[in-house]
Formats: C-alpha cells, sequence, structure tokens
C-alpha cells in the first residue's frame, strides 16, 4: 500500500471513529453499530498492514452497539467476526493471547448476550468459541449460568397428575400425561 493510499485509510478510519462516537452519543446505536462494522473492513482489507487486533475491537464496538440497538442476529454476528479476527492473526493461541485478555474479552460478549436475554446467540456463539479453542488445542470454556428457580402448580392442569418439580425451567412436560406445565413465577 501506497503513503498516499495509507493516508486516505487512516483519514476514513478516524473520520468513522468520529462519526460512531456523535452516533452514540445521540442514542443511535444502530448506525454506531453500522459505523463500527465499516472501520473493521478497513483495518483488514487484506493489505500488509492489517491489523486483526484492532479490527476484532471494532467488531466488538458494533456488537455493543447492535446490544443496545436490540438486534440480537447482528449482535451475534459482529461476535462472531471478532473470534474470526483473532483466529486469522493467532491472537488465541495459547502463546499468542497475553495474559488471556483476548480469550477473557469473547467471554465477556457470551456474557453481554445473556444478560441481554439472547440465551440461544449466547449458546451459539459459545459453541463457536469453543469450536475455535479445541482447534487451537486449548480447552473449551465452560459456562455456569446462574438463574432463578420457578414454582409450579401442585397439579397438572391438564390431567390433575402432582407436579413435583422444583428448578430453573420455567416450562415442563407433566410427567403422567405429557401436557406442557408453565412455571407460575420465581419461588421465593
Amino acid at each position: 500500500m501506497g503513503l498516499f493510499a495509507k493516508f486516505l485509510k487512516k483519514r476514513k478510519d478516524s473520520k468513522n471513529l468520529r462519526q460512531a462516537i456523535d452516533f452514540e452519543s445521540n442514542h443511535n446505536y444502530a448506525a454506531a453499530a453500522q459505523v463500527y462494522a465499516e472501520r473493521a473492513k478497513l483495518n483488514l482489507d487484506g493489505s500488509k498492514d492489517d491489523n486483526e487486533l484492532i479490527f476484532a475491537d471494532d467488531c466488538i464496538s458494533s456488537f455493543k452497539n447492535w446490544i443496545k440497538a436490540g438486534n440480537r442476529e447482528e449482535a451475534l454476528n459482529e461476535a462472531r467476526r471478532a473470534l474470526q479476527g483473532y483466529l486469522l492473526g493467532d491472537w488465541l493461541a495459547e502463546d499468542g493471547d497475553d495474559d488471556g485478555e483476548n480469550l477473557k474479552s469473547l467471554k465477556d460478549l457470551i456474557d453481554d448476550l445473556r444478560e441481554a436475554g439472547y440465551t440461544s446467540e449466547a449458546d451459539a456463539f459459545l459453541g463457536d468459541v469453543n469450536n475455535a479453542l479445541v482447534k487451537l488445542g486449548r480447552k473449551p470454556l465452560s459456562v455456569v449460568i446462574v438463574t432463578a428457580e420457578y414454582r409450579f402448580p401442585d397439579t397438572c392442569p391438564h390431567c390433575g397428575g402432582v407436579i413435583t418439580y422444583r428448578g430453573h425451567l420455567d416450562e415442563i412436560d407433566c410427567p403422567f400425561c405429557s401436557g406442557r406445565v408453565r412455571a407460575l413465577g420465581p419461588a421465593n
């Protein structure tokens, strides 16, 4: 990449960053997410000056804005792009991940998806991360999920069978008639 092309790339990158910050300050999170995604493309354009870590950081910024905008699909896409950036430069390999910071960033994305209520997306991304770690010869992540325990009716509303379940599911199948039984609410 020539000197002039580097100058133009840097200038566009700075403009995109200012624009994304402006969108965030005006609570236009979807627009900010799109600008961060565009900025990520600038940092991974196939040239020798690619920077996978900046690419991943921009994808994470886009992810966080998609979460704020309430778009679970785009948030998951950006999380996956961040993972891809870390994998391109071997930034998740044992010797490439200084103090486990890159892996911690990915764990934080999983936590953010869960906190936003996007459980299936969090599980899908956890699977993606674990598959990548196994391919690199690292141990997969284990995630502990703490949820409220739910209270169920004493009898099945379908057949009248006794329900004795207490647990973390908000809906179960009746052991007698296999009808769906919904929780009454959190146990106190």
